[in-house]
């Protein structure tokens, strides 16, 4: 992902630097020195990135509630809170794969 990219997600969840690298599972420098470029999301942070971006475009109309969970996640374990969530209560009511 690039720098415009990950800054565009974190603002369309409508966080701010600290409150999105708790979610993400990294520290908030590491998130400054993504949106600046200097550093590109690698591993599993990427991974975790590409999800929420690709939910965000799957669901277009539960952007609010991505940022809801996105919120709630940082009252209830952060990333690994999110994860649970997206993949037991979103991915169960994606479409299967024949």
């Amino acid at each position: 992902m690039t720098a415009a990219e990950v800054a565009e997600l974190r603002e369309r969840l409508g966080l701010g630097v600290e409150d999105f690298a708790l979610v993400v599972g990294v520290h908030a420098r590491t998130v400054y020195r993504w949106e600046q470029g200097a550093l590109a999301p690698e591993g599993p942070a990427e991974a975790v990135l590409r999800a929420m971006r690709g939910a965000l475009a799957s669901w277009p109309d539960r952007v609010d509630e991505l940022k809801r969970l996105a919120g709630e996640s940082l009252n209830h374990g952060g990333l690994a809170w999110l994860l649970e969530e997206l993949m037991f209560d979103w991915l169960a009511e994606a479409p299967t794969r024949e």
